[in-house]
This record gives structure tokens, sequence and C-alpha cells, in this order.
């Protein structure tokens, strides 16, 4: 599964969901609310890890966890200010976490 936020002159930012059918589906269903106070990274790292331990389902796993990116995308101002310029094929990665003997890698 994939997810993507976009946001088009048309539309304000949409989060959807890419199916192993190859169908989107919309997450805009989804409650994103804007954090009260800064949303780190370990926070993050640490509600990720409860989610994949408690929820069995891949699909509502992405559902658990796109409101979550979604605060810390917001409340990040440090993420705000990176930008890493498109490789030929229109895209870039930057490694936000990695460690040693992790499960996840965090990538933006």
């Amino acid at each position: 599964m994939i997810v993507e936020v976009s946001k088009t002159s048309a539309m304000e930012n949409q989060a959807w969901v890419a199916l192993e059918t190859g169908q989107c589906e919309s997450l805009d269903s989804l409650v994103f609310e804007q954090p009260d106070q800064t949303y780190r990274l370990y926070r993050f790292l640490t509600e990720l890890e409860d989610i994949l331990a408690a929820v069995p389902d891949d699909y509502e796993r992405i559902r658990a966890i796109a409101p979550l990116v979604q605060k810390l995308l917001v409340s990040s101002y440090w993420l705000q200010m990176e930008y890493h310029k498109p490789s030929e094929q229109g895209w870039a990665v930057n490694f936000l976490y990695r460690e040693h003997q992790f499960p996840l890698t965090v990538q933006w």
C-alpha cells in the first residue's frame, strides 16, 4: 500500500491509499487535527510501533497511521524547511530516522 498526500489548486490536502487492486481510496474521512503542542519524532515512532504491534491488518494500520503522519508533517517545522531537489525520475527521498536492528525506517 502506498499513501499519498497531494495538494492541487483545485483541492486542499487529500490523503489517498493505493490498494493492491490498483484502485485508489480516499482517506479524507479520517480526522486530521492540528496538534496542541509540537509532535516530536520520538513520539511518532513510539505510537507507530504501538500500532504495528496492535493492529494486524495492513489497511487498518494505514488508516491508524495516516493521522499521525499528518500531525508530524504539520507540527514539525524542521521537516518543512527540508527540501531535496527531485531526481530525474521526479522524486527524492530523505531518511529521517534509521537505527541498527530497528525494524522501521522513516523516509520523507
